[in-house]
């Protein structure tokens, strides 16, 4: 009876090793499978992130070529701008003298017409002395006629009455020099005798 009761105590404490030792694999098989499930999704997670990863240092690389792209466009703008800036001073500086030139014209073309007009006065005075020299003339002729007149008249021995003078037979030099200073102190000019 000893024995069968030994025997029985150890039946016991086989079962009991083997239920825990069972309860232990069941255990250890379930830590497991949530082993793999967490593998699982952290593998899943780590290829996503290199996915990212991958895309964001595409995006940074795109990024630094636009920088660079854009760079270069700003240095060529620059150039751009600066040729502008010396091509806009170049037509100031061009606009300054056409504008000088202009005024220079503008004063030319009026002491021009002045001194046309200064000529037409002085054409009018010689035209008008002409006149007066020609009638001077004309009043020297008749005047030499009637001397001539006279001298026959007395070299005949007749006595003659005097000849009427005409009207207008006055000095001729004088009232030539006259008109003549007239016309030069019209325009500022002294008379030269």
């Amino acid at each position: 009876m000893q024995i069968s009761a030994l025997q029985k105590g150890y039946s016991q404490m086989l079962c009991h090793t083997l239920a825990e030792r069972n309860s232990e694999i069941t255990s250890l098989k379930n830590e497991g499978e949530n082993l793999k499930k967490d593998h699982t999704i952290t593998s899943g997670m780590v290829t996503s992130l290199q996915k990212d990863v991958s895309a964001r240092n595409e995006q940074v690389q795109q990024l630094k070529e636009e920088i660079n792209q854009l760079k270069n466009q700003n240095k060529e703008k620059g150039q751009q701008l600066e040729a502008l800036s010396s091509r806009c001073s170049a037509l100031k500086e061009e606009l300054r003298k056409e504008e000088a030139q202009r005024e220079s014209r503008e004063a030319q073309e009026k002491e021009l017409k002045f001194c046309r007009s200064q000529m037409e006065d002085m054409e009018k005075e010689v035209k008008k002395l002409r006149e007066e020299l020609k009638k001077n003339c004309s009043n020297q002729n008749t005047i030499s006629k009637i001397m001539r007149e006279r001298s026959k008249v007395r070299g005949s021995g007749k006595f003659a009455s005097p000849v009427p003078l005409h009207p207008h037979s006055v000095p001729v030099w004088p009232m030539l020099v006259s008109a003549a200073a007239r016309g030069w102190e019209r325009f500022g000019v002294g008379a030269v005798y």
